[in-house]
């Protein structure tokens, strides 16, 4: 067998191999790489009608060495479709499905599309980089490209334009028209009538008070003895007593005399008598023409004690209450026989 002779470069060395060696070697080296090599397989599965939002499937197989890296990029859309879901398996043994050979793996990739556009949409091609395990040499795999077609979820109908409906005829009757005049006059003739009511002076009727003709004195004593039938007295409310009974003297001398007593307080009216009812009086009226104001020192004494009690709470005492009022019901009772001309005539007007 002829030898072949190699020259050892480093050491000077020839080394002698046989022909039938080195041809192996050769042929060792040709058969090893194509074995090695990564290949792609893929498959669309999509389903019967693809409508937009309707998913599909692509699976890809790549299979390599066993100690080989596989990268391939993450995006979140392919063209028009969306990637809900990238599931990858990596096998090294048998499956149901293909086989395996030694030093060998099977990686699966299952992406899970969705379009959102109707017609025929492209699916780029897939492009997996595969790296030896020193990551110095690497295989670019790519799957086709795929063409689907995606339809609407709305009715074709949708896209007829039709023609507008003619207006509908409104057909009244009489009562149609003839009801709703009818509301519209009478509520005009009630706003009418309002607004004339309105318009008209209110001529407020007031009841003619029956007037009280009986003497001033008559009166007094009326309001002497419901002040009594009270019992203020006996009940301890002196403060009310008192004044209760100078307002009923008050009232028979604003009656009897002639002016506002009501009014006024005991010091005005002591002077007010002064001048007027008594005889160094300057009244224009003379004191001849006037009724004598009697009694005064009485009077005024039952009014300045009265004050006393109401506003100086002067505890009173029980016996002379009673005479006060003993003593002034005699005081009204004596103006039965002195009433003048002039005040009956106006009680009896």
């Amino acid at each position: 067998m002829k030898t072949a002779q190699l020259l050892d470069t480093n050491s000077g060395l020839i080394i002698k191999y046989s022909p039938l060696f080195v041809a192996i070697i050769i042929l060792s080296a040709a058969i090893a790489p194509a074995a090695a090599a990564p290949t792609i397989d893929y498959d669309l599965i999509e389903p019967e009608t693809l409508y937009i939002g309707i998913p599909l499937n692509i699976d890809v197989l790549i299979r390599s060495h066993l100690d080989s890296n596989i990268h391939h990029p993450v995006k979140d859309t392919i063209g028009v479709f969306a990637i809900l879901n990238i599931d990858k398996q990596t096998y090294t043994h048998e499956h149901e499905d293909f086989t395996i050979a030694d030093n060998q793996k099977v990686t699966r990739f299952s992406y899970r599309l969705a379009g959102f556009d109707t017609g025929q949409q492209r699916i780029p091609a897939l492009n997996f980089e595969v790296h030896d395990n020193d990551g110095q040499q690497h295989v670019v795999l790519s799957t086709s490209p795929f063409t689907v077609t995606i339809g609407s979820v709305l009715p074709d109908t949708i896209d007829t334009i039709k023609d507008i409906s003619p207006p509908l005829r409104l057909n009244l009757g009489f009562w149609d028209i003839f009801i709703p005049l009818a509301i519209i006059l009478l509520i005009v003739l009630m706003v009418y009538l309002m607004v004339k009511k309105m318009k008209k002076p209110l001529v407020e009727e007031v009841p003619e008070i029956e007037k009280d003709t009986r003497p001033d004195y008559v009166k007094a004593l009326e309001l002497l003895e419901n002040l009594k039938k009270k019992k203020l007295l006996e009940k301890g409310e002196y403060i009310e007593f008192y004044y209760q009974l100078s307002l009923i003297l008050r009232i028979f001398i604003e009656m009897h005399y002639e002016f506002k007593a009501v009014e006024m307080t005991t010091g005005e009216i002591d002077r007010y008598v002064k001048n007027h009812y008594t005889a160094d009086s300057d009244s224009r009226v003379s004191y001849s023409s006037r009724e004598q104001f009697t009694d005064h020192k009485q009077i005024f004494d039952i009014l300045r004690y009265s004050d006393l009690v109401k506003f100086a709470k002067l505890s009173p005492n029980l016996e002379k209450s009673r005479q006060s009022l003993e003593w002034l019901e005699n005081y009204f009772k004596s103006f039965a026989n002195k009433t003048s001309p002039d005040k009956g005539e106006k009680n009896n007007q």
